[in-house]
């Protein structure tokens, strides 16, 4: 049997929205043999939803208490007081109930869940459900003229979008939190909040954080570049305070890049290109070194080595590609370890035909391989078959050195870096040379023109395939010679490339700070065979054809 005051409490189904306030009731019933102590304090204990008011609805006469907001005769006003999530209790005698009104104000980050009233240092468990701040969310394209547009976006391409919400009612609904990589498909790159709103956006590591204003969120423009892998529908949640997850209700349809489609983005955005070859050819004895590997020379694999690729902590993936060629053996699938723990995985490539010129002597491929990199890596290419060619470029006076190189290029996106553009082609362009010239001064090739831009270079990485190690090719950035290297310089910076004793027949070059803005060529001029030091008109200048593969540029802010 009970001797002393004890409670027993009952509530009603208590739901409120985070930020906001509700109301619900509550019966306390004295079960205990005494009279409970006088402004005994009533606390909750709510995962983030507190006590903020308590109005008592009603109680017999005989207790001396009044119902809220009514007079009654002989009965004394009682004022249930609260503060910092306390509220005082009138006293109820044995075997009375008394049914109160309560008033919580949850924070825009309450958990809710299982809850308890203290009164008294005992625990009455009831359950609290915390509705998230916002109705809806949605994201919406926008097309070329800031119109929204239902239709798909397409991958590799910067597009426009719009984040909105709907607030559930309440004046405080808590931030937004969306992933800069939303999904497979999307990579948020810039925000920019609606003024009139007030609220603010800011990128917190591998998040983008809106805060809203005095007036909602308003809507937010969102710089998103889709993923060149990403097709199909694709749907995103968003995390509230609390980490609450809600759905974007409104999914994005992306249609998949086309082949082998140039890609041009502006925003804050990075790149970087690293490579190898995977074959060598060592110049013979009593051979010089202007002649190409041949039939005479050893042809060697070049062990792999693993080439170490950098990108900077926070940034998100946008783009990988990987390009390989060889002048002979089946090329179509190699194998790739991107390091990171992942182990090797044989990757099939889509072969990529060249653009001008025959090109039939070499075999290139490329595969997407965006979704296999996460960061920086070491990276290792194995398998890519190549040997000594016999076969005779139907376009030049001369065969193709043996050739078996790859490349990877990489673009990377990074809300806090400076605002660039990126450009990045896998050009696979072929010059065809025109007839070797006897005497008077050498023909040049027609140069092939790989990328127009309208600002300064801050760096690039250009692959040259194939083309004779030892002719000399020119570089123009607007008309203006970058530098004119040959194999084995280390001007600009040879990544990859011939050495005087060894030819790979693949270059990879790195350059950087060209103020020049406008077209970027390229020119080979090939190389004097057969020269008659008494007559140096008379000897036979070769005309060798160049073919170019990937090259990745980044501008300053153009």
């Amino acid at each position: 049997m009970l001797t002393e005051a004890s409670f027993e409490v009952t509530t009603s189904s208590l739901s409120v929205v985070a930020g906001g306030t509700a109301e619900f009731s509550v019966s306390i019933k004295n079960v205990g043999q005494k009279p409970s102590a006088e402004n005994q304090a009533i606390t909750l204990a709510g995962n983030g939803v507190a006590l903020t008011g308590v109005s008592l609805t009603s109680a017999p006469v005989g207790q001396g208490l009044r119902p809220a907001g009514a007079a009654l005769r002989g009965a004394p006003a009682t004022t249930i007081s609260c503060t910092n999530n306390s509220c005082l209790l009138p006293k109820v005698e044995p075997g009375v109930s008394i049914s109160l009104t309560v008033t919580v104000t949850a924070s825009p980050d309450a958990q809710g869940g299982p809850s308890s009233f203290e009164i008294g240092n005992v625990s009455y468990p009831f359950a609290v459900a915390v509705q998230p701040g916002y109705q809806n969310l949605t994201l919406t394209a926008l097309d070329s003229l800031g119109t929204p547009d239902a239709g798909p976006v397409v991958a590799g391409t910067a597009v426009d979008m719009v984040l909105a919400a709907t607030n559930a009612g309440t004046s405080n609904p808590g931030p937004i939190s969306l992933p800069v990589q939303m999904g497979d498909s999307l990579i948020i790159d810039s925000a920019s909040p609606d003024p009139a709103s007030g609220s603010i956006c800011e990128f917190v590591g591998q998040d983008l954080i809106c805060t809203p204003g005095a007036n909602g969120l308003g809507n937010v423009k969102l710089g998103v570049f889709v993923r060149t892998d990403a097709a199909g529908s694709a749907s995103f949640t968003a995390r509230l305070a609390g980490e609450r997850v809600v759905a974007v209700t409104n999914g994005v349809e992306v249609t998949p890049r086309v082949g082998n489609q140039p890609i041009e983005i502006k925003g804050h955005f990075g790149a970087t290109s690293v490579g190898a070859a995977t074959l060598a050819c060592s110049t013979p004895p009593n051979v010089t070194i202007q002649t190409s590997c041949r039939s005479t020379s050893a042809v060697q694999p070049v062990a792999p080595v693993a080439q170490q690729l950098a990108i900077p902590a926070g940034s998100t993936v946008a783009f990988a590609e990987l390009v390989w060629a060889a002048t002979s053996g089946e090329s179509s699938a190699i194998t790739a370890d991107f390091g990171s723990g992942r182990g090797p995985e044989v990757l099939a490539g889509d072969l990529v035909p060249v653009t001008g010129g025959a090109g039939g002597f070499i075999a290139t491929y490329r595969a997407d391989v965006t979704g296999k990199l996460t960061g920086s890596a070491a990276v290792t290419v194995t398998n890519l078959a190549s040997s000594l060619t016999t076969v005779v470029d139907p376009d030049a006076t001369q065969s193709t050195p043996p050739l078996g190189a790859w490349t990877l290029s990489v673009i990377w996106s990074d809300p806090t870096s400076a605002t660039r553009m990126v450009q990045y082609s896998n050009l696979n362009l072929g010059s065809i040379p025109p007839p070797a010239v006897v005497g008077g001064p050498p023909a040049l090739n027609g140069p092939l023109t790989l990328a127009t831009g309208t600002s300064s270079i801050e760096r690039a990485w250009l692959s040259v395939w194939g083309a004779d190690p030892w002719g000399v090719k020119t570089l123009r950035n607007a008309g203006v010679e970058v530098t004119t290297y040959v194999d084995g310089s280390e001007a600009p910076r040879l990544i990859v490339g011939s050495t005087p004793s060894v030819q790979t027949g693949f270059d990879l070059v790195e350059f950087s700070s060209q103020a020049n803005a406008g077209n970027l060529t390229l020119s080979n001029q090939g190389e004097f065979t057969g020269l008659d030091p008494a007559n140096p008109l008379a000897g036979l200048w070769n005309q060798d054809r160049i073919w170019v593969g990937p090259l990745l540029i980044v501008r300053n802010q153009g």
